[in-house]
């Protein structure tokens, strides 16, 4: 049995980062079209962690790093609070920035990379997704505005000639746009959240659905996650910070903003005009 975490110690800050790896592999390019391929491993989760002890504290830490655990070689089992509350896991202390120390007055912090073999969802938070389907589910907040990036490929190519100007080549209307975005969610927030990415999306394997504020407005995307940064996570206090990147397989626009486009190019205030403009292209006009 892997040795315990002394009780007699405080646990680790509650300002803690946690990243993890996907249960899947992305297949193709950003270019295209791409396909998950599922590795069928419970993928290990990642614990940046940091503790703040007495001298007192520090010393008892120390003598258990070195006699019990074998200097960070042994696995251990240690509570650590997730969305579902203080569960207990088996941990591995990582050798990248093992324990680095700072002392302040007699007040002496480590810090440390903690492995576990996968994230815990106790049944109740399982039960969570009981219902859920791949579409993001509404009781949850959108992503954050501010910090929100988004990229995409190109549809054309421009090749170099030996000599004279450059040539533009279309490569395909088809492109993927790429989402930089983060959640700021309350502890039943991020209980929901995780529950349906865990269980209904499969660990991120699976699409969905989701709304994304653009220049036009509110407008749904058929979304999937990329692995890289899958859904880290940030726990401040209550709060729980996230943060992902998810490809669309294209920018969505809608299609009367495009109809209308010679008619909106050709006004100097556009914007003023748009209600009248919204019953012509809506209502009015005949379809084609």
């Amino acid at each position: 049995m892997p040795a315990a975490y002394p009780s007699t110690l405080p646990g680790v800050l509650r300002s803690k980062r946690r990243r993890q790896a996907p249960p899947w592999a992305l297949l193709g390019s950003r270019r295209g079209p791409a396909y998950m391929l599922n590795t069928g491993t419970v993928p290990p989760v990642f614990f940046e962690v940091e503790w703040i002890f007495t001298a007192e504290q520090a010393l008892l830490f120390r003598l258990w790093f070195e006699a019990i655990i074998g200097r960070g070689a042994l696995p251990f089992t240690m509570a650590l609070r997730t969305e579902f509350g203080l569960l207990d896991h088996v941990c591995q202390l990582l050798p990248d920035s093992l324990l680095p120390a700072s002392e302040d007055g007699g007040t002496w912090r480590y810090s440390a990379t903690l492995m576990t073999a996968a994230q815990i969802i106790p049944a109740e938070g399982l039960a969570l997704a009981t219902g859920l389907t791949t579409d993001y589910p509404a009781a949850l907040p959108g992503v954050l505005q501010a910090g929100k990036r988004r990229e995409r490929e190109a549809s054309f190519a421009v090749p170099q000639p030996d000599a004279g100007a450059s040539q533009a080549e279309a490569t395909g209307a088809d492109r993927p746009v790429v989402w930089s975005v983060q959640w700021v969610c309350t502890q039943e927030q991020a209980q929901l959240l995780m529950a349906w990415f865990v269980v209904t999306l499969e660990r991120g394997r699976l699409s969905f659905r989701m709304p994304i504020r653009t220049e036009f407005g509110l407008l749904w995307h058929a979304c999937r996650f990329l692995p890289d940064g899958l859904m880290s996570a940030t726990q401040e206090g209550e709060v729980w910070r996230y943060s992902a990147s998810m490809q669309a397989r294209s920018e969505s626009i809608p299609p009367d903003m495009l109809e209308a486009a010679p008619l909106l190019l050709g006004l100097d205030d556009w914007a003023s005009w748009g209600s009248v403009l919204d019953v012509v292209i809506t209502a009015t006009l005949p379809e084609a």
